[in-house]
């Protein structure tokens, strides 16, 4: 254990006592060794005036992997800050390794499938409930069947996105996170909770690291009787490590490390900790999908109904050697971004705690900040450290409470920034669109370089038809998969796919160029048509080749709702159809034309329009699912209701409210 002596304090006289201990736990992925503490350290002195500059990993750096060092930051004696220790428990070394090697972790598939399987028994609670008191319940085999597919063609979507997208990130133009941090998590997620033994070998070099903490504070000062601060800054899955452990702490007076040679260590630096800081947490998901992770623990405390903020909190658990009394409630504060897709609200860890009536967090809905702040999904999770307002709020709020003047403003919890929400939310369906306005312009103009069809060949002219053509398809699309991607049988998806047709439809209808549209339809027009289809156009005031197309259309969006619900065969059915469509009409387009007309062009066209029109099919349906059911927390609360033996309540127009 050591102080890193390259970041003294500066001024005359003794340096002060570092009676406050910040300790950093990093969360997902490859991180480096000290890289989060190093971040944390940061974040603390960006709050100095002038900030403090971003210093490199070797002032951090110390011997083998699982040692610990403390470090200060580099301000004046006076400066409160200099009152700051800060430490890091490092463990991405362990699935670092088991990912090298390549026989342990499942592939993705695979363990998603596991976890579906989770959840199906966690309905089972509510089936057998509904059972016994003569509902019904909500969902069948056949549901949970359609969210297999969608995770199987998802994953799919992320590595299709990821190859597409290769070279635009290599540039340095976009920055496509989201499948390497999915990777990262699925990874580590089945480390922690799925493999008991690596489990514990990360839980005891935690509890190592602190009560070494403890002792290096009463070596360096032993005239202080006192023992120091910790305040826990713990990251993603971190959150999970530092939790366990410090449940872990307050229901047993010791630990033993894993293997044959067990060694045991006391868990009274407990009694140290005063804050504990989580953001990007997946806590709750832990708790509801992995129950018997929280089990053995016997956390209550005496006077639970009663506890008071700032009382003492005695544990009277029976695992324990010797009573615990914590001096005050350990200040939990958790942080995350709506566009997180690891983080979420900690209502159920809420929940759980006040089941095992234990009151040794001090930790109420007011204590649980959710915000908009970071533009893209994946990096939103990271961003925080990043984040001068969510630090800003823990230090005045918990670890330094006394250092600002009564006549200042404390920090106030971080807001969301509303354009970020906005413009967040709106991007996946403008590029989802783009995909699609591309597939329609190539083919439009392979078609018209062919056949030269249209007498407005101006630029206006293209760009008008190409605009019209695009949004039916757009509309074609949302309400061909809105039933592959929810419980359809609500009316308001019907409402819903309905309104989104009619607003693709509309602008082919009444500003698409004849021209274009009885090019398009002629090979079905030429079959006899009934004379009321003629009568409705004229009613509706829009030319019938318009009103042809328009209905065509509709027939390849109710594919998406005949089809099986498997969510693949829905999304090959709905391009398969109009493949077909398609075919059929280039086929019959070339029997009429000239011999010497090339077919290669319209071939050419024709493949990329069903590809991109496909992508664009994969980027709506990965915004919809990401927006609905993770953004907006729709499984995560209706898991929360299944835990609690009922089922979850509609969300009425859920995905246009905020998850605030």
């Amino acid at each position: 254990m050591q102080i890193q002596p390259g970041l003294a304090p500066t001024g005359a006289g003794p340096a002060p006592v570092m009676d406050k201990i910040v300790v950093a736990i990093h969360g997902i992925g490859p991180a480096l060794r000290s890289e989060s503490i190093r971040a944390a350290v940061h974040r603390f002195g960006a709050l100095d005036d002038p900030p403090l500059p971003v210093l490199s990993l070797g002032y951090f750096n110390i011997g083998s992997v699982g040692e610990v060092c403390v470090s200060r930051l580099d301000v004046p004696n006076k400066d409160p800050l200099a009152r700051l220790g800060f430490a890091e428990v490092y463990w991405a070394d362990v699935p670092r390794d088991l990912v090298k090697q390549d026989d342990t972790l499942e592939e993705s598939k695979a363990w998603g499938r596991t976890v579906l399987s989770r959840v199906r028994a966690l309905y089972a609670r509510v089936e057998q409930e509904a059972k016994r008191s003569g509902w019904k319940a909500q969902l069948t085999p056949k549901d949970f069947s359609q969210v297999a597919g969608v995770i199987e063609e998802e994953i799919e979507t992320f590595a299709v996105l990821e190859k597409l997208l290769y070279l635009p990130s290599q540039l340095g133009l976009l920055d496509f996170k989201l499948p390497d941090l999915l990777r990262d998590y699925y990874s580590d997620v089945q480390l922690i909770a799925e493999f008991q033994y690596y489990r514990q070998v990360i839980l005891f070099r935690f509890h190592k690291a602190m009560q070494t903490i403890i002792e290096w504070f009463h070596a360096t000062y032993p005239g202080i009787s006192r023992d120091p601060e910790i305040h826990i800054v713990a990251h993603s899955e971190g959150s999970i490590i530092a939790f366990l452990a410090l449940l872990q702490a307050l229901s047993s007076s010791d630990v033993k490390s894993p293997g044959p040679q067990a060694t045991t260590i006391s868990t009274d630096w407990i009694t140290c900790v005063r804050g504990f800081m989580t953001f990007g947490s997946p806590i709750d998901k832990h708790i509801l999908l992995w129950p018997k992770l929280w089990d053995p623990m016997d956390l209550a405390s005496k006077d639970f109904r009663h506890q008071r903020a700032d009382a003492q909190v005695a544990m009277v658990g029976s695992q324990r050697n010797h009573p615990l009394v914590l001096e005050k409630p350990i200040k939990w504060r958790n942080y995350y971004d709506y566009g997180d897709p690891v983080g979420f609200e900690l209502d159920t860890a809420r929940e759980y705690l006040k089941e095992h009536q234990c009151g040794a967090f001090q930790f109420t809905q007011h204590d649980d900040f959710g915000f908009s702040r970071y533009w893209v999904p994946g990096a939103a999770h990271v961003d925080y450290w990043n984040d001068d307002a969510v630090f800003a709020h823990f230090i005045d709020d918990v670890v330094l409470p006394e250092t600002r003047p009564k006549s200042q403003r404390k920090a106030p919890p971080p807001p969301s920034r509303r354009i970020v929400g906005i413009v967040s939310t709106a991007i996946p369906y403008v590029i989802a669109y783009l995909t699609q306005f591309f597939a329609v312009f190539l083919i439009f103009k392979a078609t018209l370089a062919t056949f030269d069809f249209l007498d407005d060949e101006t630029y206006r002219g293209i760009v008008r038809s190409v605009l019209c053509l695009s949004v039916l398809l757009a509309g074609v699309t949302v309400s061909g998969r809105l039933p592959r991607l929810v419980k359809w049988t609500n009316p308001r998806w019907w409402v819903l796919a309905l309104v989104a047709f009619v607003c693709g439809a509309l602008p082919c209808l009444y500003y698409l160029d004849p021209e274009v549209s009885n090019f398009l339809v002629d090979p079905i027009a030429r079959f006899r048509i009934g004379r009321e289809f003629g009568l409705l156009a004229e009613k509706l005031c829009v030319p019938e080749g318009n009103l042809l197309l328009v209905a065509i259309a509709a027939l390849v969006s109710l594919s998406g709702w005949i089809a099986p619900r498997r969510p693949v065969l829905g999304g090959w059915m709905l391009v398969g159809s109009a493949t077909v469509l398609l075919a059929g009409g280039i086929v019959w387009r070339f029997m009429d034309a000239d011999a010497q007309t090339p077919i290669w062009p319209m071939v050419l066209a024709g493949f990329f329009f069903l590809y991109l029109w496909r992508l664009g099919v994969l980027i709506f349906d990965l915004a919809f699912i990401w927006h609905r059911y993770i953004r907006h927390s729709v499984a995560l609360k209706a898991m929360h209701a299944w835990r609690g033996r009922r089922d979850a309540a509609p969300r009425r127009w859920r995905m246009f409210r905020s998850r605030a």
